[in-house]
């Protein structure tokens, strides 16, 4: 679903570059048809390493087609810190709410939880961040996180627009991976409902430091930057 929703805004870009330079069906198709084996080869990887069922892979496709359409079509604002987290709070709310009425409705959505607790040889396999409420936790700290890395500062407003040294923006590429591989291995608390907030912070915190802190950081380090070439 992830990776239908981000790529879908350069297919349709390049669909429409197609479209402008060529007058062959053929060529002006051929970004589509590239997307559509791809997101079936990813689909077919992850039924083949039992991460997901064929419904689960075709329902992720579809949703992430749609998903990348109505974000192209319709964007959500950019500096909009209550959009943001709106957004992350309408995740968890609506994930508890549905897990609670449908469990009301006596379906039991945790099937497949349970079926693989009870056949697992080894229950050290059955790790939380490959359960559906993980995935919630993760995207719900996402957004919480680009809404406060997006939120305008009064210190980075005048020179947003400033370009730092070549070897500056080298080394915050290599900060920006280093941080973010840094915060996998922040401890797990056992408990869940801990690791779910855990989970939750932890991708708050990626946005909001590669965005906001190190830029900062790489400011104060390689002194006034230049202005971009005219």
């Amino acid at each position: 679903m992830i990776t239908g929703a981000a790529l879908w805004p350069l297919v349709s870009a390049l669909s429409a570059r197609a479209a402008q330079r060529y007058r062959s069906p053929v060529v002006r198709l051929l970004p589509v048809v590239v997307y559509v084996l791809f997101l079936l080869a990813v689909g077919l990887s992850r039924v083949f390493v039992l991460a997901h069922f064929p419904h689960q892979v075709l329902g992720g496709i579809v949703a992430g087609i749609a998903l990348g359409w109505g974000l192209q079509a319709c964007p959500p604002p950019a500096r909009s810190l209550r959009f943001y987290g709106a957004t992350a709070l309408g995740l968890l709310l609506g994930a508890l709410g549905l897990h609670r009425a449908m469990g009301a409705a006596g379906i039991d959505i945790d099937w497949s939880i349970r079926l693989a607790t009870s056949w697992c040889s080894n229950p050290s396999w059955l790790r939380l961040d490959t359960r559906p409420f993980a995935s919630v936790c993760r995207d719900a700290g996402s957004a919480m996180g680009l809404g406060l890395a997006l939120r305008p500062s009064r210190s980075l407003s005048g020179g947003v627009q400033d370009l730092p040294p070549p070897h500056m923006r080298v080394l915050g590429a290599l900060l920006a991976l280093g941080v973010l591989e840094g915060l996998q291995w922040v401890p797990e608390p056992g408990s869940e409902p801990l690791w779910y907030g855990v989970a939750c912070l932890k991708h708050a915190a990626g946005p909001w430091l590669v965005a906001v802190a190190l830029p900062r950081l790489l400011r104060a380090l390689g002194g006034p930057p230049r202005p971009p070439p005219r």
